[in-house]
């Protein structure tokens, strides 16, 4: 299970991947993550257990990202990224300009200067618009997207 966690790539190796994994068995459950100039998503067994991907953001990915291989039966839902490549699953929300307060697209992350904050303006559609199940802990509001 992984929750809240940052997955980026500097420099865009068309070799990296966010998620991988060959087991034949198990479930990958993904929560509350953002992917960052990742050219693929997953990177799983086709014939392993399901993944189970809930309230991500995604962004600034390249020209030849993909979402990558994964079990058919996995699960996809309140995600939100940019409309190429086209996520799968249900309650997604498309994304075109950058959602976060401070991410340079040409420099990548920054541990420094990239705040992955919502920006109250551009990120607006992503706050407290989380799967409904899944509150906010700090406030107790429906969860945003993202970490």
């Amino acid at each position: 299970m992984l929750r809240n966690c940052v997955f980026f790539l500097q420099q865009g190796n068309s070799n990296c991947y966010g998620v991988g994994g060959a087991s034949t068995s198990g479930t990958v459950e993904i929560y509350n993550c953002v992917f960052l100039n990742t050219r693929q998503w997953l990177n799983l067994n086709s014939a392993g257990g399901p993944a189970v991907a809930v309230n991500n953001i995604f962004w600034d990915w390249g020209t030849s990202s993909s979402i990558g291989t994964y079990n058919a039966g996995s699960v996809f839902d309140y995600n939100a990224g940019p409309a190429l490549p086209a996520l799968p699953g249900s309650n997604l929300i498309t994304i075109t300009t950058d959602p976060f307060v401070n991410y340079d697209e040409a420099n990548n992350f920054s541990a420094v200067t990239t705040d992955l904050h919502l920006d109250p303006t551009n990120g607006a559609a992503l706050i407290n618009s989380g799967h409904p199940s899944l509150l906010d802990f700090t406030d107790g509001s429906q969860s945003d997207r993202g970490v």
